[in-house]
């Protein structure tokens, strides 16, 4: 471990970080129709910089703990994921702005949209929130079943349906 390490391992590290995400989840909320150029360029500002912050987080992360005790941890893969993810759609929006390429636009939603994800790490965060989200993805198997069992019968009153009317 080096010396970084008692900076990331800090009380109040993880708790700084979580209230970026609200405050950056909260700047994705705020964004939409209607707005003015303006505010739609600080808006792209504060991501920019969020995502930024995000990828120096996992980066100070990696110096103070190692790759292989970083990479160990499950949500840290997730962390890393989300800030590499968020750090190439900033990139492929600047060589657009510069007018160097043309990603298709389809491509740069899909980017933005796992900017999203980002608050799932507030489950890490708060024990009851981590319980249910446990809970919901133990139970996602039995939906399948559920569904499948939704579907035949969807199937039978549709043919049922055909012959009478």
């Amino acid at each position: 471990m080096s010396a970084g390490c008692c900076y990331v391992r800090h009380a109040a590290f993880e708790p700084a970080i979580l209230c970026l995400i609200l405050l950056n989840t909260a700047m994705m909320a705020a964004d939409g129709y209607g707005i003015s150029d303006e505010f739609k360029a600080q808006l792209e500002l504060g991501n920019t910089l969020s995502t930024v912050v995000f990828c120096c987080e996992a980066a100070a992360k990696i110096y103070a703990l190692s790759a292989q005790e970083y990479f160990r941890d499950g949500w840290n893969i997730f962390d890393f994921f989300v800030a590499s993810v968020s750090m190439l759609a900033v990139l492929l929006e600047a060589f657009v702005t510069l007018g160097e390429g043309v990603p298709s636009p389809s491509l740069l939603r899909s980017l933005r949209t796992v900017r999203v994800l980002r608050i799932l790490r507030a489950v890490k965060g708060f024990r009851g929130l981590r319980m249910l989200f446990t809970t919901l993805l133990l139970s996602l198997p039995a939906l399948g079943n559920i569904l499948s069992i939704f579907l035949i019968v969807l199937g039978l009153y549709a043919i049922l349906g055909m012959h009478i009317f």
